[in-house]
């Protein structure tokens, strides 16, 4: 009968143990508290680093698109066509640039002094905007002249770690930037 006396008085104790004790010391559901804690650092991290992966394909594509741009001007094939359409068809040959027709510039600038004299433009004013004062029309490249053809576009970064490491414009924005500089050829 003694044993059963206890067995009763130790389960009294244990109904009479605060529920905030028992709660603490329960560790059912102790490994989802530990992945909430960790989980938006984590898929913050995971994000940002797809973000940059986009942003650096971004900025090859831009690149090959200037590149092909570039040789169109230098070779005079380009000399019919206007600022908007040699926008147009650097935008046709990118793939991962979203609204390339309204983001993009296009600087085309001519140094008839040469390489030495060549300086690269200022795509942002004083508040980081972009500069609309861009000259992008081929038809000013004449044969044997220095050029320096210059395209910029407003990334727009999403993920907050990749906002506050990567943002060089106004809202928020990453500036990718692409430049061939060539001596256009006799046409």
């Amino acid at each position: 009968m003694a044993r059963q006396i206890c067995a009763t008085e130790a389960a009294g104790k244990d109904r009479r143990k605060p529920r905030f004790l028992a709660f603490l010391s329960d560790r059912k559901g102790a490994s989802f508290v530990e992945f909430a804690i960790i989980a938006l650092p984590l898929f913050l991290l995971f994000f940002g680093i797809i973000e940059v992966g986009l942003i650096l394909w971004g900025g090859l594509d831009l690149e090959n698109a200037t590149m092909d741009a570039a040789r169109l001007i230098r070779t005079g094939q380009a000399q019919t066509m206007t600022a908007s359409a040699l926008k147009a068809k650097i935008c046709s040959e990118v793939v991962i640039l979203s609204n390339c027709s309204s983001k993009l510039q296009v600087n085309i600038q001519t140094f008839p002094g040469g390489f030495s004299t060549m300086t690269l433009p200022k795509p942002l004013d004083s508040q980081h905007n972009f500069v609309t004062t861009f000259n992008g029309d081929p038809t000013q490249v004449a044969a044997g002249q220095d050029v320096l053809v210059t395209t910029y576009y407003a990334w727009p970064l999403i993920d907050p770690l990749t906002v506050a490491a990567l943002s060089n414009m106004a809202g928020g924005n990453f500036l990718l930037q692409s430049a061939a500089a060539f001596r256009s050829e006799p046409f």
